[in-house]
């Protein structure tokens, strides 16, 4: 049996207290000191309604100062981010990890000056992790009919990674436009030399195909415009 709801709506946690209904109703927001909620692996400000990811264990994790290959891997491990709202982030350590096996850095070495600047970088913006949110109703505050909607995926690539990025863009009948964040994909470049035209294609084959996974899980028709 299903207990204790999380909700964030006054009068549903008002209306389910009358029906006998065990809830946790909560106004916490990303700012305050009480811990924050987990949906997904991520955390939710119940009060704004948004999603974003909480560092705190992870910089705990990463107090421990180690600087090696082994640990860095430990550390990408560690980041739970399912509809990678973190990507421009998590993928800047994943080309520092191709860095270090192209190097044949052993797993417990020092790493090499260079890469060893990337990292302190790294973790030195690893704290502003919690100012990335996104909401987490995809059409937002939207209580009117809608005229359009649009699945826009982007897609893009460079010599060291490529990747794309999906974005939800509703028409309202007062022809009122509105975009929202859904997902995203990027990987790290192989190591065999391709042409930035082939890396280009294989970026769009990967918006393609999370576009169509995209659009199969929701519940209403959305055209798909892929965008390069």
């Amino acid at each position: 049996m299903l207990r204790k709801w999380r909700i964030n709506s006054k009068q549903l946690d008002l209306l389910w207290q009358q029906e006998g209904v065990e809830t946790e109703f909560s106004e916490t927001s990303a700012t305050d000191l009480k811990p924050p909620i987990k949906v997904l692996g991520l955390a939710w400000d119940s009060e704004k309604d948004l999603i974003y990811f909480d560092p705190k264990d992870l910089l705990k994790f990463m107090s421990r100062k180690t600087e090696s290959k082994r640990f860095i891997l430990n550390v990408v491990g560690r980041i739970f981010d399912p509809i990678v709202i973190l990507g421009p982030f998590v993928i800047k350590l994943k080309c520092l990890l191709q860095d270090l096996w192209t190097l044949g850095v052993d797993w417990d070495s020092e790493l090499p000056p260079k890469l060893r600047h990337k990292w302190q970088q790294w973790s030195s913006e690893a704290e502003g992790l919690t100012e990335i949110k996104i909401p987490r109703f995809y059409l937002g505050d939207v209580d009117q009919e809608l005229s359009s909607v649009d699945i826009h995926c982007f897609s893009d690539a460079g010599k060291s990674v490529y990747g794309t990025i999906l974005y939800l863009r509703f028409v309202t009948c007062n022809n009122k436009i509105e975009t929202s964040f859904i997902c995203s994909k990027s990987r790290v470049a192989p190591l065999k030399s391709l042409t930035l035209p082939r890396l280009e294609l294989t970026a769009a084959l990967l918006s393609a195909r999370l576009a169509k996974q995209v659009s199969s899980c929701l519940k209403f028709n959305a055209n798909i415009i892929l965008l390069d």
